[in-house]
């Protein structure tokens, strides 16, 4: 794996977490919300 593709892998993880979090803001499960942002 180059470092491009490390790059693009840890951008693809933090961009789901994002959205997860995002999510659990929306729906109320604020304690989670902190281990996902």
């Amino acid at each position: 794996m180059d470092s491009q593709e490390k790059f693009k892998y840890w951008e693809d993880k933090a961009t789901y977490d994002l959205e997860t979090a995002r999510v659990m803001m929306r729906t109320g499960r604020y304690l989670y919300v902190t281990f996902m942002a």
